[in-house]
């Protein structure tokens, strides 16, 4: 087995599709500009760990795990060892990216990701300075992964276990719904695990906007959890105890789900208290 690595950082993602992302979100603020401020937050989100890992000179690997509503996610390798496959990026000779592929299926959700991306930006207007030249595939340089089918936690199980077989000692999963999460939380986790099996970020809504683990985790760790629920950390946490696994916290954040969350966002970065770029370009045309 090869040398273990410092650390992986994993993103959890859904791909940009009208319709389908935000969908709290949505009901407030429209499908069209909901998915324009989806953009933005994938962005922040893909500097924020570009940043983080470039700290760590090779030794700190960044993941993309993406879900479709038009792709089936793919089973879990713990039922099928040849489940779990990556999407990587290749350099072309004219230095732009391009997909190689194991599986149609698996191709298809980064094509999606990709293409799909560039035919709706086609008729998007970027007088605001909100849209840039290149298309979310060319701001993501990391490996991408299709999501497993079933709820968060079949899901968080199998990126640990994937993740593990790659040699991985520590890793931390985040979402894209902190796009403005200070990249010194992201260090604070990895330190944490040096001596601790799991790390939580506790969000405002009572859930978690980061979790790590630096250990195996058992395939039904995550059973009967509450999802998208004012009680999913404590069902978390009542879990860690249970298996007697050592958790540390980190501080609370909040994440992004509602139209009060957006504008918390905004006045957040109004004010110089986080930064989000994209976001902010996008918070302060929706907002004028």
């Amino acid at each position: 087995m090869s040398e273990k690595k410092a650390g992986a950082l994993a993103i959890f993602a859904r791909a940009p599709e009208l319709g389908s992302v935000k969908t709290r979100l949505a009901r407030a603020s429209g499908d069209e500009a909901t998915l324009r401020f989806y953009r933005a937050m994938l962005r922040d989100v893909f500097g924020q760990a570009a940043r983080f890992c470039d700290e760590f000179s090779g030794e700190m690997t960044a993941s993309l795990w993406l879900a479709s509503s038009e792709i089936p996610n793919r089973k879990s390798p713990r039922d099928n060892e040849n489940g779990a496959a990556e999407v990587e990026n290749a350099a072309c000779e004219n230095g732009k990216s391009e997909i190689a592929h194991t599986e149609k299926a698996r191709f298809q959700t980064a094509e999606k990701f990709a293409l799909g991306e560039k035919e709706r930006r086609e008729d998007e207007t970027c007088e605001d300075g909100a849209c840039d030249e290149e298309t979310l595939r060319g701001s993501w340089k990391g490996a991408v992964f299709q999501q497993v089918e079933g709820d968060l936690g079949a899901k968080l199980s199998d990126c640990f276990w994937h993740l593990r077989q790659r040699s991985s000692e520590r890793i931390v999963v985040i979402g894209s719904d902190a796009p403005d999460l200070p990249t010194a939380f992201l260090g604070l986790a990895f330190e944490k695990l040096s001596e601790n099996d799991l790390v939580f970020g506790p969000a405002s809504d009572g859930g978690f906007y980061l979790v790590g683990a630096s250990c195996a985790l058992e395939s039904d760790f995550f059973d009967g959890v509450k999802w998208s629920s004012e009680q999913t950390l404590r069902d978390v946490l009542a879990r860690a105890q249970s298996f007697d696994l050592s958790v540390a916290i980190l501080p609370m954040w909040s994440d992004v789900d509602d139209e009060d969350d957006l504008r918390a966002l905004h006045e957040r970065l109004e004010s110089g208290q986080s930064v989000a770029p994209h976001c902010h370009r996008v918070l302060d045309s929706l907002f004028r």
